[in-house]
């Protein structure tokens, strides 16, 4: 009895602390796809129909007042089709879950939950769910993260680059609380004889170094002009002395055009010398150049190079 009363009296005084839970619904997240409510038994205003195709998503964002390195998640969903519709998971841009199991629930109104274990950090986190099937996803309808408190809302950050140099951040971490101070500091490539211009978005100083209050999801740019500084680099067919093992120069040119683009930064060219190129895997054009600077690929002067991709497929 004494005891009963020792904790009734805890929990009056409020120095017992209970675990809660963080619920965020399906419909206050990001989708590909829409709100649906033609199907009962969902919590909140409805329940997220994603778009039945391979690669469709949903991102949930949230904040939790402490670190969770394994957070218990409980996925709500529903899927009246006799079918699977397994899904990719990741925590933070982080990959937990290549094929996370979901098949039927026996009805669009029979909602099952699905337990997950995620790593979490104090402070703002995403979790996306993206479909692995032409069919899409099941039905979405909200996440319980148990035992997660809420914690104070946070914005991101995004600095942008144009030009040759960079920005330091002070202090450097994913998200802000609001009302935070955050120093930028623009840094030109001197190596490319780069000078700073401005920013613009969040800023329009000419300053190099600045200070940002943080109140909503915020972008920035930094903008860099380069006095020259640019590198050119040369491909040839093997009969013509392509060989990645050389120095990539006008005399001594790579053969694969990919090697060349991997060393390449916005600004640089790579010139193509005439002849038959026989390549016998894909190439992945991947960097991102800006609006000052582009990543150039040409023809050498006077000379047309063929690129041959037939080798990649058998016989």
């Amino acid at each position: 009895m004494k005891q009963l009363f020792s904790l009734l009296t805890m929990l009056c005084l409020g120095i017992l602390a209970l675990d809660a839970d963080v619920v965020v619904e399906a419909e206050d997240a990001q989708f590909d796809g829409k709100v649906a409510n033609n199907h009962s038994g969902y919590s909140g205003s409805g329940f997220v129909d994603v778009a039945n195709k391979s690669g469709s998503y949903i991102l949930f964002q949230f904040s939790i007042a402490e670190d969770m390195p394994q957070a218990i998640v409980k996925v709500r969903w529903a899927n009246g089709k006799d079918d699977s519709r397994d899904i990719e998971v990741q925590a933070n841009g982080v990959l937990q879950y290549e094929n996370f199991p979901m098949g039927t629930s026996g009805g669009f109104t029979t909602w099952l939950e699905s337990e997950m274990t995620l790593p979490l950090r104090a402070g703002k986190n995403t979790i996306t769910f993206t479909s692995l099937t032409s069919v899409g996803m099941s039905n979405m309808d909200k996440i319980t993260i148990v035992g997660a408190t809420p914690g104070p809302e946070e914005f991101a950050l995004q600095v942008n680059v144009s030009g040759k140099g960079k920005v330091l951040k002070s202090p450097d971490q994913p998200y802000y609380i609001a009302g935070s101070e955050v120093q930028l500091t623009a840094v030109p490539d001197q190596s490319k004889g780069a000078i700073f211009e401005g920013w613009s978005g969040a800023s329009n100083s000419k300053e190099s170094i600045i200070s940002l209050r943080i109140e909503k999801d915020t972008e920035i740019t930094a903008h860099f002009k380069s006095n020259g500084g640019y590198t050119a680099y040369y491909c040839a067919p093997k009969e013509k002395g392509g060989n990645d093992s050389n120095d990539c120069c006008l005399e001594a040119p790579f053969f694969n055009l990919s090697k060349a683009i991997s060393l390449m930064e916005a600004g640089d060219t790579v010139y193509l010398r005439g002849g038959i190129y026989r390549y016998n895997v894909t190439i992945n054009l991947s960097q991102k150049g800006n609006a000052a600077e582009y990543y150039h690929i040409f023809n050498y002067p006077g000379e047309t190079p063929e690129l041959n991709f037939y080798d990649i497929i058998p016989n």
